[in-house]
């Protein structure tokens, strides 16, 4: 029974309890006494609590004495430095300092982003914002390439494909480029990245199952069979509920900084001085 009990005071976890009994004691004989004498420090133990705590996260294990003694000396260690930046001004006119607050205050105006709107809210906010979450036609397609001085080259062989079967070898005469010769159900954002914007909005003009006349993109000149084309639609909101909750909190987040701004500024005198004449 002995060799158990002498075992249990030498655990760490009851030295932790030892130290933080002894902290306890300490903040209630002299907590009053912090605000009055500001080069006093009280480690309270909510504080070696949350060190112990974020350890045990870090490493699987409670802190030893050692260690344990080692983050309550680097948090004195972190207080001091920072009061003494405070009585030298360290704090004034620092751009990393004053970014760092003003992250904290959007943060703490900012609203409970836990909640969760309901999918009455994601509609109608769906309904205002189509905008942002329509789709663009996609297309399938084949295509031939002409170098820039061979648009007339483009206009002859363009009359010819229409003219002839779909497995004709006329597909072989343009020139070489280092750009797909088809494309199935490509988005126009596969579009534009491959050929770019002028060749994607030219594509809406043609008609299906037909040969087009030269089509411009930076590279020279297209001829393009279109097979397949969508219209422009808004998904269903199942299909994008996800897409259109983050962009709802988003939005809830900068209108409520933006309020909260208004308010602040509305406390203040602002003067703003100009050189001009």
């Amino acid at each position: 029974m002995s060799l158990k009990t002498n075992s249990f005071y030498q655990q760490p976890l009851f030295h932790f309890a030892v130290l933080g009994a002894f902290i306890f004691l300490f903040h209630s004989w002299f907590g009053d006494q912090q605000n009055a004498n500001p080069e006093r420090i009280i480690v309270t133990v909510p504080q070696v609590e949350r060190m112990a705590g974020l350890w045990y996260k870090t490493w699987g294990r409670p802190p030893s004495d050692l260690e344990l003694h080692g983050l309550v000396r680097d948090y004195i260690k972190e207080e001091i430095y920072y009061r003494e930046a405070i009585k030298l001004g360290l704090d004034i006119n620092d751009t990393v300092i004053r970014r760092r607050l003003r992250q904290k205050m959007e943060f703490m105006i900012s609203p409970d982003l836990l909640s969760t709107p309901n999918d009455n809210d994601l509609s109608k906010f769906l309904n205002e914002n189509t905008d942002e979450f329509i789709i663009k036609p996609s297309y399938s397609f084949k295509q031939v390439y002409f170098k820039s001085d061979q648009r007339g080259l483009a206009l002859e062989t363009q009359l010819l494909l229409n003219q002839a079967d779909q497995n004709s070898n006329l597909l072989e005469i343009g020139s070489p480029i280092s750009l797909p010769k088809s494309l199935d159900s490509a988005t126009q954002r596969q579009i534009m990245r491959l050929f770019g914007q002028q060749f994607y909005d030219s594509l809406s003009t043609l008609t299906v199952d037909k040969w087009s006349e030269p089509i411009e993109s930076g590279f020279g000149f297209h001829l393009i069979n279109i097979s397949m084309k969508t219209d422009t639609h808004i998904p269903p909101l199942s299909e994008i509920r996800q897409a259109v909750m983050n962009s709802w909190s988003a939005t809830q987040r900068i209108t409520a900084e933006e309020n909260a701004f208004e308010k602040y500024l509305d406390q203040y005198d602002i003067q703003i001085n100009s050189n001009s004449k």
